[in-house]
C-alpha cells in the first residue's frame, strides 16, 4: 500500500512539473502551472504514393518513424495529454480512394505503466505506414491539393489544441488542373492558381493547422527537367497554405525531417 501510494505522488508530482517542448530544441525550457490542463494533439500524415517518389519511400519510412517516437516522447514527457495519429495517401484521386488506414489513439502515458506497452503502440502505427508505402500508384498522377480536403476533414472530425499536418512528396501537383512538371510558377501564377482554388470553393480550410513538407526539394517528378524551380514550388506552397490559414515555414519545408514539435528524431 504505502508502495502505490508512492506511485501515486510521484505521478502527481510528474503532472505538476509537465512541460512543453519548443518548436527547434530537444529540451524543456518550461513548466506547466499545478493543475493545468495539458494540450491535445492531432497529428495528420498524408504519403504520397504515385509513381514518382518510389525512389524516396524508404526515406519516408524513416522520417515517419521520427514522427513516431516525437509524438510518443511528447506523452511520455507529458508535454501533452491525448494524441491521435491519422494518415492516408495522396493519390491522383485522394478523395475516392481514402481509408485513413492509420487511425491510433496515442493512449496517455501512465507512470505505473510497462514502457515497453507504450511504446509498443508505435511499432503497431508504422507498420500500418509501411503497408502504405508498398502500394505503387500511376508514374503520373498526384492530386496534393484535393489531399488537403482529406486535411480539413480530419481536422474538423477530431478536436485538439495542436494539429499538425505533415505531407510526405515531392509536392510536384500533377493533376487534370495543374501540372507543376511543366508548368512556370512565376509569383503572377501562383497568385492565379490559389484564387481560383479559392473562388472555386476548393481551397481547404487549415486555419490554425501546423504544416510540415519532406520530401521536398529532393528532384521532380521529371526527374530535375521541369519548367519550375524547386523554389517557385516552395513559393507555391508556402502561398497556398497561407491561404488556406495553416502555418507553413521555410524550416519545416525540405528533403528531410530534422525536428518535429522540438523533438529530433534519432540520428540515423
Amino acid at each position: 500500500m504505502v508502495r502505490f501510494q508512492v506511485a501515486l505522488i510521484t505521478a502527481a508530482v510528474m503532472g505538476a512539473v509537465a512541460v512543453r517542448l519548443p518548436d527547434g530544441g530537444s529540451k524543456p525550457t518550461g513548466s506547466v502551472a499545478f493543475g493545468a490542463p495539458l494540450p491535445t494533439r492531432i497529428t495528420f500524415v498524408l504519403f504520397d504514393v504515385s509513381g514518382s517518389t518510389v525512389g524516396r519511400r524508404e526515406q519516408y519510412r524513416k522520417d515517419f518513424e521520427g514522427v513516431v517516437k516525437c509524438s510518443l516522447d511528447a506523452g511520455a514527457s507529458r508535454a501533452v495529454a491525448g494524441q491521435r495519429l491519422v494518415g492516408d495517401r495522396i493519390t491522383a484521386s485522394p478523395l475516392a480512394t481514402s481509408e485513413f488506414r492509420i487511425n491510433h489513439q496515442i493512449l496517455a502515458y501512465d507512470s505505473l505503466q510497462n514502457p515497453l506497452v507504450y511504446r509498443g503502440q508505435g511499432r503497431r502505427i508504422i507498420e500500418k505506414a509501411k503497408e502504405i508505402l508498398r502500394e505503387q500508384g500511376p508514374e503520373r498522377g498526384s492530386k496534393i491539393m484535393e489531399a488537403m480536403q482529406l486535411a480539413e476533414r480530419v481536422f474538423k472530425t477530431y478536436s485538439a489544441d495542436q494539429k499538425l499536418l505533415v505531407v510526405f512528396s515531392d509536392v510536384y501537383e500533377q493533376s487534370d488542373r495543374y501540372d507543376f512538371t511543366s508548368e512556370v510558377l512565376t509569383r503572377e501564377r501562383r497568385e492565379a492558381i490559389v484564387n481560383r482554388e479559392r473562388s472555386e470553393g476548393r481551397l481547404a480550410d487549415l486555419r490554425g493547422v501546423k504544416v510540415y513538407v519532406v520530401g521536398a526539394l529532393a528532384g521532380s517528378a521529371t526527374g530535375g527537367r521541369s519548367a519550375a524551380s524547386p523554389f517557385d514550388i516552395m513559393n507555391f506552397w508556402l502561398s497556398y497554405f497561407t491561404a488556406a490559414g495553416g502555418d507553413l515555414a521555410k524550416e519545416r519545408y525540405g528533403s528531410a525531417l530534422l525536428a518535429f514539435e522540438g523533438c529530433t528524431p534519432t540520428p540515423r
